[in-house]
């Protein structure tokens, strides 16, 4: 009698078993490690920043350049820096005596810019109509789009409890530069840049908060406008503009990244340090000035 050689329904059952078990073992590694190296792309992109940041400043009496032009017209510091980070087409095409929402504008600023975009935001590259200004938030006429940026430079605090305006300045000024000489808090202790990555959707906790639109401010040749480049606290519902939750809490006003555990900032020094979820707001506050004489720990990185 020829016996027959193969599986029992219970054995292929096991199999497959142990096939699921195995995938289920490998994604979240798979997973984490994809995450990793979007994570490490974020600060090249950081760094980069940094060394374009520096070498403006090398070539113009150590001065930064200022957080945004505002008079006669308007335009962010991204602009400053395109001729540093290999832009030198797109320097040269930005009208510096027009408006970034200018049509004569509208080829450079709604070019996508990987070094301006964190990978790990959700949406890939994000091109999207800018609206006026609060209260009114109409359109421009003519319409005007622009690329995402995911990286904001600080202005310094907003928070009306934490002393004077002088004590809340951070690098970045309208109409104003800053020398390596005014971080009087040092350059290691300063944030110059960080991650508010997501926008112009609105983010709270890792959640999508729909129908908000924050494009005001969120493109890479924006004014980068104050209501994006000011670091403050929330609530864990998001719902309060002030909280004691100061990383990665909601992406209408301070630091916000989709990394696990914490976001990327760009230090005065041009080193990307990795700003804990845990993170304090009197600590967050403190890196976010340049001259308030405040002792950082260690812990927050």
């Amino acid at each position: 009698m020829k016996r027959h050689v193969g599986f029992t329904v219970v054995e292929l059952l096991v199999v497959i078993a142990i096939i699921g078990l195995l995938v289920g073992l490998l994604l979240p590694a798979v997973q984490a490690a994809r995450e990793a190296a979007r994570r490490s792309q974020c600060i090249n992109n950081l760094k980069q920043i940094g060394v374009a940041m520096h070498n403006f400043a090398s070539v113009n009496s150590d001065a930064f350049p200022p957080g945004r032009i505002n008079t006669p017209v308007n335009y962010g510091w991204a602009v400053f820096v395109l001729q540093y980070i290999e832009q030198t087409a797109l320097d040269k095409g930005f009208n510096r005596n027009a408006n970034f929402y200018d049509p004569v504008n509208q080829p450079v600023v709604q070019t996508p810019m990987s070094v301006f975009q964190c990978p790990s935001v959700p949406g890939g590259t994000r091109i999207f109509e800018m609206l006026n200004l609060p209260p009114a938030n109409t359109p421009f006429s003519p319409p005007a789009y622009g690329a995402a940026s995911d990286y904001f430079a600080c202005y310094g605090v907003w928070d009306a409890s934490y002393g004077t305006s002088t004590q809340r300045l951070g690098v970045f000024q309208n109409n104003q530069v800053r020398r390596l000489a005014d971080i009087l808090d040092g350059t290691s202790n300063t944030i110059l840049v960080f991650e508010q990555a997501g926008r112009p959707s609105q983010w709270c906790n890792g959640r999508l908060i729909p129908g908000l639109n924050q494009a005001n401010g969120s493109w890479w040749g924006a004014w980068a406008a104050f209501n994006g480049a000011q670091v403050q606290g929330y609530d864990d519902s998001c719902t309060q503009s002030i909280g004691t939750c100061a990383v990665n809490c909601n992406n209408g006003r301070g630091v916000y990244a989709f990394h696990p555990g914490g976001a990327n900032v760009l230090m005065a020094d041009g080193s990307v340090r990795f700003l804990q979820a845990t993170t304090s707001l009197n600590v967050l506050y403190a890196l976010a000035t340049l001259a308030n004489s405040e002792t950082i720990s260690n812990a927050a990185f």
